[in-house]
C-alpha cells in the first residue's frame, strides 16, 4: 500500500479524511457506490473489506473461530484482526454489523436477453 506524502500533517489529513465520507454519505444508489468504490480500490481491495465485514458479522454473532476459519477459509490471524476492529468500534459497530441484512442484487433482465425465451416459449408472438 502506498504511503501518503502528507500522513504527519494531521489537520489535513483528518480534512480529507471527512471529505471522502462526507462524499460517500451523499451517493444514495448502490451501482453510483460501487462506480465510486472502482475509481479508489482494486477488486481485491473491496473482496477484502467484504470479507472482514462478514468475519466481524460471524463474531458478532457468537461464531466460533473455528466455524469463520472453515466457512470463509480465512487464517485465524484475518480472524483475529476482524475481531479487534470490532471490539475497538464498540457496541455500535456490533448494532451495525448485525443491523445489517444482505439484499442480494437483483439483475434485471434485460429486453434483447428475454427476446429469444419468449419467442421460444410463444413463436406466435408479436415482435415488440
Amino acid at each position: 500500500m502506498r504511503k501518503v506524502a502528507n500522513i504527519k500533517n494531521k489537520p489535513l489529513r483528518e480534512e480529507q479524511l471527512h471529505t471522502l465520507l462526507d462524499v460517500i454519505l451523499t451517493i444514495k444508489k448502490n451501482d453510483d457506490l460501487d462506480l465510486f468504490l472502482d475509481c479508489f480500490l482494486t477488486d481485491s481491495e473491496k473482496a477484502f473489506l467484504g470479507q472482514r465485514l462478514n468475519i466481524m458479522r460471524m463474531l458478532a454473532k457468537n461464531f466460533s473461530y473455528t466455524q469463520i476459519k472453515e466457512k470463509l477459509s480465512v487464517s485465524t490471524v484475518t480472524i483475529s484482526n476482524a475481531y479487534k476492529c470490532l471490539e475497538k468500534g464498540g457496541e455500535l459497530l456490533k448494532s451495525i454489523v448485525l443491523e445489517y441484512k444482505f439484499k442480494p442484487k437483483i439483475k434485471k433482465p434485460k429486453y434483447d436477453d428475454i427476446m429469444p425465451l419468449v419467442n421460444a416459449h410463444y413463436p406466435g408472438s408479436p415482435r415488440l
